[in-house]
């Protein structure tokens, strides 16, 4: 659905990520007092084997720029509050415009990116801060990742999260496999269909659960679980994404 895969594409996922997080940000919302979930253990009960994770973190700030100076200061600073490790820093800028960003290590050796861009023109000032981390195979916490990423951005401004989880089955599942396979998580998340596509080659649901505090608004109603199922022929495996509230790369 949305834009990052791989580490060499990362700078242009996040472009879009912060894109995405511009319209989807005014409409999220938290509902205190719900119990966490982790995706972790969802994807567990499905039966597939864990791929890799990711956790976004996203601050907009209104009314604020940052010459280029100022923004590498930025990423430095929350590189190191963050324990990244190895971390090399790009940048480039025009006149309105300034982007950069670190690419690192986490703590569990996850790769992470931290992204400082920056704007001004005539329609305003504009500053987003956007913390990307994709990790694979052992996968600690999302919620504690995603606490310690609030806990470092938070300063800043309100900080959105997403998260997705991706899993194989071997072989390829057929349709109704697939269906099941999705029937059973909306089911054990007590989740309601919103949308969804069931294709030969695809099933991907969109839908809510209140059993999952955050979400957003899509298309006028409230949502904040993705599911996709897709047979990869070339490795000969049926592939699994759990996203809250949506699956953040193209699948």
């Amino acid at each position: 659905m949305f834009g990052n895969q791989i580490l060499k594409k990362r700078k242009t996922g996040l472009y879009f990520l912060i894109i995405m997080y511009l319209v989807l940000v005014p409409f999220y919302q938290s509902k205190a007092g719900a119990k966490e979930i982790e995706l972790k253990e969802v994807l567990k009960t499905s039966g597939a084997q864990l791929a890799e994770y990711n956790v976004n973190a996203h601050v907009g700030i209104l009314g604020e720029s940052r010459d280029m100076q100022e923004a590498e200061n930025l990423c430095w600073d929350l590189s190191r509050r963050l324990g990244m490790k190895k971390a090399v820093m790009e940048s480039n800028h025009s006149k309105e415009n300034v982007q950069t960003w670190v690419t690192g290590k986490y703590k569990g050796e996850q790769d992470i990116t931290v992204m400082v861009q920056s704007s001004q023109t005539e329609a305003g000032k504009e500053t987003n801060i956007v913390v990307d981390l994709m990790g694979k195979e052992k996968l600690t916490s999302i919620q504690e990742i995603g606490k310690e990423l609030k806990a470092v951005l938070g300063r800043y401004g309100d900080v959105e999260l997403s998260s997705w989880v991706s899993g194989t089955f071997p072989g390829k599942k057929s349709k109704e496999e697939q269906m099941n396979i999705t029937s059973n998580i909306m089911a054990s998340l007590e989740a309601k269909e919103i949308e969804g596509i069931r294709e030969d080659h695809l099933i991907s649901i969109v839908g809510y659960s209140k059993m999952i505090p955050q979400w957003i608004r899509y298309g006028g109603k409230k949502v904040n679980l993705n599911i996709a199922l897709r047979y990869n022929s070339y490795e000969d495996k049926t592939y699994l994404w759990i996203g809250n509230p949506l699956i953040s790369i193209a699948y």
